[in-house]
């Protein structure tokens, strides 16, 4: 006898091991369901709350045609906007962001603590320039943790 796992990684997956048409699941998504978390699909909370609810989900072909159109429509558009120019790459933009506008603002704020830090805490203008050094290190550190993050998650997608 085939195990059934306890959670799949697709709405597909499910379906095709489960035999519980796509559309349920999709249905009970959109409705809430708890056993949608995390990317993952836990397939007892899913059972629990589809039985639990008072009416019982149907696949409304209409609705799931009118979900799909939109679902071209926002794609071309999308295409369309890419291919006028007005859709920009993310990691251009970042990038864009990082060497023209941050590095300098950072090679300034690193050249300028001692001349501000005196400003910014008259009474301890050490204590002042430390505390700018780190904002600058904190800001350098998680534009550096979200670029490798976005960098990473481009290598997973396809």
């Amino acid at each position: 006898m085939n195990q059934i796992p306890k959670s799949f990684t697709s709405l597909e997956q499910c379906a095709s091991a489960t035999g519980i048409p796509l559309g349920i699941f999709r249905t009970a998504k959109r409705r809430g369901c708890p056993g949608f978390r995390f990317g993952r699909i836990y397939l007892l909370e899913f059972l629990a709350w589809h039985f639990s609810q008072p009416e019982r989900l149907t696949v409304d072909l209409q609705v799931e045609r009118g979900l799909l159109t939109q679902a071209q429509r926002i794609a071309q558009e999308l295409e369309n906007a890419q291919t006028d120019g007005r859709l920009h790459n993310l990691a251009d933009v970042e990038k864009a962001i990082w060497f023209d506008l941050l590095m300098p603002l950072l090679r300034t704020l690193e050249n300028m603590p001692g001349s501000i830090a005196p400003i910014a805490n008259p009474n301890d203008p050490a204590l002042a320039q430390k505390t700018l050094l780190a904002w600058v290190d904190k800001i350098r550190a998680d534009f550096y943790a979200k670029r490798l993050a976005t960098l990473e998650n481009k290598k997973t997608t396809p």
